[in-house]
């Protein structure tokens, strides 16, 4: 070994110094309570994992008190894959005198308790043993976990932006749920379109495991995209006055367009937990509605990131229904064109039509006055001049047309 082990007990004095450091020494009692007072966790333990002593903050880290911790042994305490280590570490610390690691342990509750463990050799009541003192992690780990997930949201935020701007608009739908539900880690969302003329909610795609999307069609009845919910005042007040809102209900959360039996069998049989709304809306103008469904195991996303994907997707939206009311109104134009066409093309060809008309008319007066007043023709060829009279009115119509 490096170093020779520690008598954390007895430890060394010479016999000049010996009286002296006797009456200067602190008890065992005011040595136990100031270890306890201490801020990290510290033990002692013999090579095979039995514990000799703990001290207040390693009982308060692990959920025990004190008998029961110092009934249980080592290898109770850590996770598997710390477990898998221990004998190596042993060999590491005999071979060096001492060593730093980390490791997880199962709290009383089976929850994990990460550590950063300094290990050293010493002597405790006259046999060799292992002295521990480690420090909890778990706010170290939850703000790395923290910084992970920012830095994943970020990217995948990034990639949403570039998407939207090359997506066709049969998909954007499409796209949007998908990336919501990989942002979020909802179990599925829904996603709609909103149509100011009827006031409605045209559900345009659920992203959903391919797995469960049968078993969700088979409650429901119908296709999601089957389904309409017209919005009351009060719901598109509620949806216009607020970007996002939490239900705990699936049969809320959907404005009741899903039956609340159907409903509350749908969201016990799929273990949903919560619902988070989101609006797509631009100057008091709702573009459509999403539905991120949470189990219970799922922490909610960022809510800022979640409004920077409300934000982007209702540009989007916005810019496919300015293009749309931009392709009907450039359709009408069109109709309107053609229209126009037809009918410079009848005010031009008016005169000589009516020339012509007025020419067969005259003919046809002058037939008939040549008839003998019984003849059977000459109820048809006075119902002709009648047609003709209204050919005539009709063109001076056309001659009156102005662009």
């Amino acid at each position: 070994m490096s170093e020779n082990p520690v008598d954390f007990i007895n430890p060394p004095l010479s016999v000049d110094h010996l009286s002296d450091a006797r009456a200067k020494e602190p008890s065992l009692q005011t040595i136990l309570e100031m270890l306890d007072s201490a801020p990290s966790s510290i033990t002692v333990h013999d090579a095979q994992g039995n514990f000799l002593y703990a001290n207040q903050r390693t009982f308060e880290l692990h959920g025990y008190d004190k008998s029961e911790f110092l009934s249980l042994n080592l290898h109770q305490l850590d996770v598997p894959e710390s477990a898998e280590l221990i004998q190596d570490r042993i060999r590491l610390i005999e071979q060096d005198g001492q060593a730093s690691f980390e490791v997880e342990h199962y709290r009383k509750d089976h929850s994990i308790l990460p550590l950063e463990v300094s290990v050293k050799q010493v002597t405790w009541e006259g046999r060799p043993a292992l002295l521990s003192i480690a420090r909890d992690l778990s706010e170290k780990r939850a703000m790395q976990e923290l910084s992970m997930r920012h830095t994943r949201d970020l990217s995948l935020f990034q990639l949403f932006v570039v998407g939207l701007a090359t997506v066709s608009d049969d998909e954007i739908h499409r796209y949007i749920a998908h990336s919501l539900k990989e942002f979020a880690g909802a179990y599925f969302v829904s996603i709609s379109d909103f149509n100011p003329l009827t006031r409605c909610l045209a559900h345009r795609h659920l992203e959903i495991d391919p797995g469960v999307a049968g078993k969700v069609i088979s409650f429901l009845g119908s296709r999601v995209e089957d389904i309409h919910t017209p919005l009351s005042e009060e719901n598109y007040e509620l949806v216009t006055r607020k970007g996002w809102s939490i239900e705990k209900s699936f049969h809320e959360a959907s404005f009741g367009s899903i039956p609340s039996p159907v409903a509350a069998a749908m969201q016990k049989f799929l273990h949903l937990d919560r619902f988070i709304g989101i609006t797509f809306l631009d100057d008091s103008r709702l573009y459509g509605t999403s539905l991120l469904a949470m189990r219970q195991e799922q922490p909610d996303p960022s809510m800022d990131m979640l409004q920077a994907y409300r934000h982007a997707a209702t540009i989007a939206l916005r810019q496919r229904a300015s293009e749309q009311e931009r392709r009907r109104i450039e359709d009408e134009w069109m109709r309107a064109r053609k229209m126009e066409i037809k009918g410079r093309l009848a005010t031009s060809i008016a005169p000589d039509f009516e020339a012509l008309l007025d020419d067969i008319g005259q003919r046809s007066e002058h037939v008939l006055s040549l008839m003998e007043t019984d003849d059977p023709l000459c109820g048809e060829l006075r119902e002709a001049l009648d047609s003709l009279k209204s050919a005539k009115e009709l063109m001076e119509q056309f001659r009156d047309f102005k662009a």
